[in-house]
């Protein structure tokens, strides 16, 4: 079992199998980037990350498949192979891809599943892949990338949050002083409206028993800041996967219209091609196995953005500015 599987089991009680365990294990390439895999952070905004990923599409798929199964394996892998079978029917399966045409393509598939007969399959004459992207990949490069880069800035906003904190410095000169200055504290802390010392507690050349330490907060809290920095690589993000954001609204007061239809560009520009390639496998699976009837099918979630009559365009240009 993965340390990030150990991990989502032992804290979300999540009931995690092989599949899926390697699936969140991200298998592929990893971006070179800082990082922070052992940290608690970055295990919560990785998930949470590619649960938004999952969340630009709508799926439509046959009553005998585990949805989430499929959607796992189509995210975190990249690609689900799909045959049928005996006892359980046509089904998707996590599988290894192998040899090449003269296009230096795929040609079979290898499946590791005790429960199944057969193990290799021939793509095309006895089973179809799935792909979520030209290349066999899925989207947990990017999911590392932007988690980490949350999860380093939520280091940060941790520890500028404590470190403006309000503190005070005792100085004594024996342990009987501490000791009373300790109940003392105890007692302000503790919502006393009055608290009351000797004056003959040794409080040394200053006059009073304590200094406050680095009483200047508004110089050291930025936390504000890097809470601005964190929404900015969650719409990044939206960017990346395809999801409305307003990242023009914090750069300008006065958007153009051309200039918010040149971010909707960047944002479906990438999706719309896992759009498509996603539709040319569910084709093939439905050709192949359903004689053309429709049981796989992907959609927009919230209907195309391409599409004139759904409202989308009114709210492109209203992202938090101005549009002239």
């Amino acid at each position: 079992m993965s340390n990030l599987q150990q991990t989502i089991s032992g804290n979300f009680g999540l009931p995690l199998y092989y599949d899926y365990g390697t699936a969140l294990s991200a298998i592929g390439p990893k971006p070179s980037t800082v990082h922070v895999h052992d940290n608690g952070a970055a295990y919560f905004y990785k998930r949470q990350l590619l649960q938004r990923a999952m969340s630009a599409f709508k799926f439509t798929l046959p009553e005998n498949w585990d949805h989430d199964y499929f959607m796992y394996i189509l995210y975190c892998v990249g690609f689900v192979g799909v045959f049928d079978t005996a006892e359980f029917g046509v089904i998707p399966q996590h599988c290894s891809l192998k040899g090449y045409n003269v296009f230096y393509r795929p040609t079979d598939i290898v499946v590791a599943n005790p429960l199944l007969p057969l193990t290799e399959y021939r793509i095309g004459e006895n089973c179809e892949v799935v792909k979520l992207t030209p290349d066999y990949f899925g989207v947990m490069d990017i999911v590392e990338y932007y988690g980490d880069l949350l999860a380093v800035t939520f280091e940060s906003l941790a520890m500028n949050m404590q470190n403006s904190k309000l503190a005070y410095v005792f100085a004594t000169t024996n342990r009987k002083t501490a000791e009373s200055l300790k109940k003392l504290f105890d007692n302000v802390q503790g919502g006393d409206l009055a608290a009351f010392y000797s004056k003959d507690l040794e409080i040394g050349e200053a006059g009073k028993p304590w200094e406050v330490f680095a009483n200047d907060l508004s110089k050291n809290f930025i936390a504000d800041d890097i809470m601005e920095t964190m929404r900015d690589i969650f719409n990044q993000f939206d960017t990346e996967i395809g999801i409305d954001n307003n990242t023009l609204a914090k750069k300008k007061e006065r958007v153009t219209v051309s200039e918010v239809e040149a971010n909707n560009d960047e944002v479906y520009s990438k999706v719309d091609l896992w759009f498509d390639t996603v539709k040319k496998g569910f084709e093939k699976v439905n050709n192949m196995f359903y004689s053309g009837q429709e049981k796989c099918k992907i959609e927009w979630r919230g209907g195309s953005p391409y599409a004139e009559d759904n409202g989308n365009a009114d709210k492109y240009v209203s992202m938090g500015a101005d549009a002239v």
